[in-house]
């Protein structure tokens, strides 16, 4: 009796220690999935547009742009601002697209649309909107400019793309912007992003990257045409640099000439250049992709 009483209790104590390595498994399992890093924090070329939440940061926001360019005059809309001199001046209407808050700093980026003369919307082909980044340090609520960009044209047909995407570039918290630029015309179809980061108390583009390009409406079903789809993904790769991280690019390509196809496959990394104040491409990267 007194053995079998005991082989239970080992019986019963090892199921409580096989369960308790399982939940500590589990635990630790659970721990190692949940401390990988986020990809998608690091990926360059997938960039929506996001919905513009108007709280009480916008407010405060929109109070300091409507101070520039509504001579304080609240908007939800827009503001008319006037860009160039004389016969180069042209008329936005510029708004907040995008506000991002990062501990003390707010991270905002203003677009406009380009306006004709009358007030109506300049939406040809050919007419660009602009762009504009600033950086507000926020302590206490109470928001002082620290850098800013200057107004930069940006977008087709009148307006600014609002693919607006704040991603982490370097171990000491630096932080940039990824918007997306494309075109299409005459058959051919192209775009890729470009990134902007504060530099010296100032908001510069450090890197204009094509990563998308298409000629296959250009060939009209000749069959001696060249058909070149080209696409490639970006992802800056976190290392232990003083400097901004560089950025690992993979490209696929495929040229179709009549029933012949050719796949190709290369890959590129580009490091940032601290004389440049850019990151640098590295030679034969644009060649792969169609003029557009």
């Amino acid at each position: 009796m007194t053995q079998l009483l005991s082989n239970n209790l080992v019986k019963i104590a090892a199921i409580f220690a096989g369960l308790a390595l399982l939940a500590f498994g589990g635990f630790y399992f659970y721990q190692k999935i949940s401390s990988a890093p986020d990809t998608s924090l690091y990926e360059l070329t997938s960039v929506k547009e996001e919905k513009l939440i108007k709280d009480e940061l916008y407010g405060r926001v929109n109070v300091y742009v409507a101070k520039l360019y509504g001579k304080g005059v609240l908007s939800d809309q827009c503001y008319y601002v006037t860009i160039g001199v004389k016969d180069a001046a042209t008329i936005y209407c510029v708004e907040i697209a995008d506000i991002r808050k990062v501990g003390d700093l707010v991270y905002v980026v203003i677009t406009g649309e380009k306006f004709s003369d009358d007030l109506s919307p300049a939406n040809g082909h050919v007419d660009m909107g602009v762009i504009k980044f600033l950086i507000f340090n926020d302590r206490d609520k109470d928001l002082k400019l620290e850098s800013a960009s200057p107004f930069e044209f940006a977008g087709t047909y009148g307006t600014a793309n609002t693919n607006i995407k704040l991603v982490n570039i370097s171990n000491d918290g630096a932080m940039a912007w990824v918007t997306t630029f494309g075109d299409m015309h005459q058959g051919y179809s192209g775009g890729g992003v470009e990134l902007h980061a504060a530099l010296n108390n100032s908001i510069k583009s450090i890197l204009t990257l094509v990563t998308n390009s298409d000629n296959s409406g250009a060939c009209n079903d000749e069959a001696s045409c060249e058909i070149n789809t080209t696409s490639a993904s970006a992802f800056l790769v976190p290392d232990k640099g003083k400097g901004f991280y560089p950025i690992q690019i993979e490209v696929n390509q495929s040229i179709r000439v009549g029933k012949s196809t050719k796949e190709a496959k290369s890959k590129y990394t580009l490091n940032y250049s601290d004389k440049n104040f850019s990151y640098l491409i590295p030679k034969g990267y644009q060649e792969q992709f169609s003029e557009f």
